[in-house]
């Protein structure tokens, strides 16, 4: 009897020890790195330190991209942009970036000669339909049809618009793959004009 209620003891200390962490996947550890590095961008980009920056956008950011073979989130979009125009030496961040995903070689000659995520867009938009580059970097590249009609007093508040749009999507949300900066022009002058807004031709 007395055996019996040792056994029960032990049976019960057990119960009440918390469980060992289970080892994690190679998916978990990748899934945790990723939100570790699309994390730094929410504390701020421009209050890093160079020696931050330079971890991100020259190790962390590339490598991640590496991984994934494009841009996928909202937050990879938004630090390309970060590092591609804020990073002081982002011609060693784009020549580290296009060399990890070669689908964006087509921009790096617009990243180079950009001066502000503003202008990158408004750069990145006005290229030709046929020389689009491939990736979602290239769901910046507006219609020619559009790009061309565009009022510039109008132009400039929507790219206004659409770099506080993008900082305001939670950052590890895909960007959908019917995205694109026609449809937010076209959602845009729908809500600033009453549900009036372009047509774009098929």
């Amino acid at each position: 009897m007395e055996r019996w209620r040792n056994y029960l003891l032990e049976v019960e200390l057990r119960e009440k020890e918390p469980a060992a962490p289970q080892p994690q996947s190679a998916g978990q550890k990748a899934a945790s790195m990723l939100g570790r590095v699309r994390g730094m961008i929410t504390k701020g980009f421009d209050k890093m330190d160079t020696t931050l920056q330079k971890d991100y956008c020259i190790n962390k950011f590339p490598e991640l991209l590496h991984a994934q073979g494009d841009l996928e989130t909202w937050g990879d979009l938004l630090a390309t942009l970060k590092c591609g125009i804020g990073y002081k030496d982002k011609k060693a961040f784009l020549d580290i970036l296009t060399n990890q995903v070669p689908g964006l070689n087509a921009v790096k000659s617009i990243f180079a000669n950009a001066n502000s995520q503003a202008d990158f867009i408004l750069k990145m938009y006005q290229v030709d339909d046929d020389a689009r580059p491939s990736g979602n970097i290239s769901k910046l590249d507006m219609d020619d049809y559009v790009s061309k009609m565009l009022d510039k007093g109008i132009e400039r508040e929507f790219i206004e618009h659409l770099i506080k749009a993008i900082g305001a999507r939670a950052l590890d949300d895909e960007i959908p793959d019917d995205w694109n900066i026609t449809k937010e022009l076209e959602e845009y002058l729908r809500q600033k004009n009453s549900g009036r807004t372009i047509e774009v031709p098929q």
